[in-house]
């Protein structure tokens, strides 16, 4: 059977169980064997302007150099978190044909066609452009680069391609407009039916896809939620409005297949009966439109309960909806609607047998227009660059699905470096565990036997395990977690999460101390971080039987502890240097050159849980990004991207790197230096740089050669607070700067062997409840 054979079987997902096809590699592998919802064969996601094609997850972005013929690349100069729009094409001969021509299917089948724009001042003339865009020689839409407040931004349809085997994709110019430009296409083929009201041979503009009680959700199979590769925009909440969180049925198929995360947050009004949803259109002109609402149960009705509710579109009533049972979502599509802009109003209105308010997860909202008119073809030149390219593209596209099998096979189950097993991730105050991907977050009734109480933050986040927290009232008690770990002896990743989020409402973040294994670990200021979230983190050998104790323990007006999240991760390797029987504070983990890294195997990158923070560039520093040997097995196992870009001083020969330091007394410190080379050097050019670290000569750095890292590291060094300065500065015989792609700071910590254990209640109980929990294992095993 031939692999794109292989790829279009899709037997029942309904026959594994969850879990199985969360962790299962061969699952991941041969994703279209376990869910219908996923199947990437067709999609193209393209990078315009961009010099290098690239991996996100199972996406490759393509460069657009086999797309188009004419255009210049450019970099835009404020830079966003997104990478394919930080690159763009701009297409200033308006004399010729501005059009990509993407290779599609033969057979006659749904896409979802989305270009992004950012014009992101690329050409430092703070003059966005406007044009028209076209699809198969059919005007789409014309394209203002201003909305949006000049921020990013999406064109989106349903689109039904012809059957021809491309799909042509025109920018033109029109007076005093200015020069058009691109930064992303997306082709996602449809195989399976959604939006099941839509014509045939009709094309639908995406108007807004909104998550109305969360944050954006994006394609990422880790996550097994958003299979589409649609962008569901994270939701404006009414001010009459409170956001409801619940569990949903993960296995069940709900129309349209929405992703779970939509479905496990709602709106619901207070103080009122009525919900009010306005949308803004694109044009005035009366025009027919596609709704789609998802209305999901997240209460557990008492049998004399109801939720009914009238739904109106500007003032047109649609009917009566009633909520589902429990964690069970109802999808409700009307089709057609005439509306006129520039805005619609939606509301949703209890009835008068309903007992509770109306209630809605998410929605969608299309206009139909029709390819059949405004046939005004700007040109066809390019239909021949691509019918002579197709089978070549072809070929290069099914060599590129092969590679990505191949580093899927060495991710999931050839690479020693990614091994999860004995990990422990617990979101603390959470009510049910979940997954994120392969990782379990537990809730934590079972790891403390402290009596504090579940609270949710006020002012929520995008990460779920921060949003819900333990406090600890009681100053009498132990306040302590007993986290489970396999292996003595043996150094641990340990991360214990903070967000105050105002949960108390009284505005005032507490202050408190933590331990480990009786040893105070560090005091936490709730208020740092402006208030917004953060962790303390410690590689910390593990050197009690069987368990890391983590307590919280008040201090004189200091008010009220707690804790969102602890992760802790055995470390198989790395970080040669660090002392046995020695522990050491993190003190940064920095990406200079580009965004945060999280762990997210499908990405093949980081894969120790380590959290790499988005780098602030030095406004004398430029960024470089290319391309680096992912094969290589590199000192303490850095993420690539982390490598693939670095930053470079730009009118000097210096690189000045200042880090915060927790304590201004003087301290051991470790530091981790990963040196990068993304730069072809001639023959006759070196790259050395001397390194300083608080005017301490620590030598000099030689860059390897082009795509490879070195790792420096450099202990102990004596630091004092409350800042380090590093430099990095050009050497007398190097031609040029100094780079340098990320580093790492550690401060050597007494917790090994420094008891002052705040109080030793707890261990009793823990004790005599593990000891409860051995005797009929013991048992067990004698049977």
């Amino acid at each position: 059977m031939c692999l794109r054979e292989l790829i279009r079987s899709k037997p029942a997902m309904n026959q594994l169980p969850l879990h199985e096809v969360i962790l299962s590699f061969t699952k991941k592998m041969h994703f279209d064997f376990i869910n219908a919802n996923l199947d990437i064969t067709g999609w193209k996601s393209i990078d315009c302007g961009s010099n290098d094609t690239r991996w996100e997850g199972m996406l490759q972005w393509d460069v657009d150099l086999n797309y188009t013929q004419t255009g210049s690349n450019k970099l835009v100069q404020n830079g966003t978190d997104r990478e394919e729009l930080n690159t763009l094409r701009f297409f200033p001969n308006n004399t010729q044909d501005n059009c990509y021509i993407v290779p599609a299917e033969t057979q006659i089948i749904r896409y979802i066609i989305r270009a992004g724009f950012y014009y992101g001042n690329y050409d430092g003339l703070s003059s966005p452009p406007a044009f028209n865009l076209f699809i198969n020689d059919v005007k789409w839409t014309t394209i203002n680069t201003s909305k949006n407040n000049g921020e990013p931004f999406y064109e989106e349809i349903m689109y039904e391609n012809n059957g021809s085997g491309f799909l042509k994709i025109c920018l033109v110019q029109i007076k005093d407009g200015g020069v058009p430009f691109i930064n992303s296409i997306e082709a996602v083929v449809l195989w399976d039916k959604l939006y099941s009201q839509m014509e045939n041979n009709v094309t639908y503009n995406l108007v807004t896809r909104t998550n109305l009680g969360g944050v954006e959700i994006r394609f990422d199979p880790s996550k097994f939620d958003e299979m589409y590769n649609r962008i569901w925009s994270n939701g404006v909440s009414q001010s009459n409005c409170t956001r409801l969180v619940g569990l949903t049925d993960v296995t069940a198929t709900v129309e349209n297949y929405p992703p779970y995360l939509v479905l496990m947050d709602s709106v619901e009004p207070i103080g009122t009966n009525t919900i009010t949803l306005t949308v803004d259109l694109p044009q005035s002109t009366p025009q027919s439109a596609y709704f789609v609402f998802y209305i999901t149960e997240l209460v557990e009705k008492n049998i004399n309960d109801r939720r009914t509710m009238k739904l109106e579109i500007d003032g047109q009533d649609q009917g009566t909806v009633e909520a589902p049972s429990n964690g069970e979502t109802a999808v409700i599509t009307k089709y057609p609607v005439i509306v006129s802009g520039p805005t619609i109003h939606i509301t949703l209105t209890s009835t008068e047998e309903s007992t509770l308010p109306p209630m809605i997860a998410g929605m969608e909202v299309f206009t139909k227009w029709d390819t059949a008119v405004n046939h005004t073809p700007p040109s066809s030149a390019a239909a021949g660059f691509f019918s002579a390219n197709l089978r070549a593209m072809e070929k290069v596209g099914w060599i590129y699905l092969a590679f990505l099998a191949l580093q899927l096979l060495k991710s999931f189950s050839l690479n020693p470096i990614w091994d999860s097993a004995g990990w422990k991730t617990i979101d603390c105050g959470a009510n049910y565990t979940r997954w994120e991907g392969p990782l379990r977050w537990e809730n934590d009734f079972d790891l403390s036997q402290t009596a504090g109480s579940n609270k949710l933050v006020q002012n929520r986040t995008a990460r779920e395990e921060l949003n819900t927290l333990r406090i600890f009232p009681n100053n009498t008690e132990d306040s302590c977690y007993f986290v489970r770990v396999n292996f003595l002896n043996t150094p641990y990743i340990i991360r214990a999460g903070f967000y105050y989020g105002n949960y108390d409402g009284l505005s005032s973040p507490p202050i408190f101390n933590l331990f480990i294994n009786d040893a105070k670990w560090t005091t936490i200021n709730t208020s740092k971080n402006d208030g917004g979230p953060f962790y303390e983190e410690i590689i910390h050998e593990n050197n009690r039987l069987g368990d890391f104790k983590i307590c919280l323990v008040q201090i004189k007006d200091g008010g009220v502890p707690f804790i969102n999240s602890i992760e802790v991760m055995g470390l198989r390797g790395g970080y040669s240097q660090m002392e046995n029987n020695a522990a050491y504070n993190l003190v940064t983990r920095t990406n200079l050159g580009g965004g945060e890294i999280r762990f997210d195997p499908s990405k093949y990158d980081e894969l120790d849980n380590r959290i790499w923070s988005q780098g602030v560039t030095p406004a004398y520093c430029a960024k470089l990004i290319g391309v680096t040997n992912v094969t290589a097995i590199i000192e303490n196992y850095p993420p690539y991207p982390v490598l693939m870009d670095s930053v470079v001083p730009s009118g000097t020969d210096t690189i000045t790197l200042t880090v915060d330091l927790p304590q201004s007394t003087p301290q051991s410190a470790y530091f981790v230096f990963y040196i990068t080379e993304l730069v072809e050097k001639k023959s006759n050019e070196r790259r050395t740089m001397k390194l300083e670290i608080d005017g301490q000569d620590q030598g000099t750095i030689e860059a390897p050669s082009n795509g490879e890292t070195t790792v420096i590291t450099k202990y102990p060094v004596i630091v004092s607070g409350p800042t380090t300065n590093i430099i990095l500065t050009r050497g007398k015989d190097s031609s040029l700067p100094p780079m340098i792609a990320a580093m790492e700071v550690f401060t050597k910590s007494d917790t090994i062997g420094n008891n002052t254990a705040p109080s030793s209640a707890a261990a009793g109980i823990y004790f005599s409840f593990a000891y409860s929990l051995m005797i009929p294992f013991v048992f067990l095993l004698a049977a």
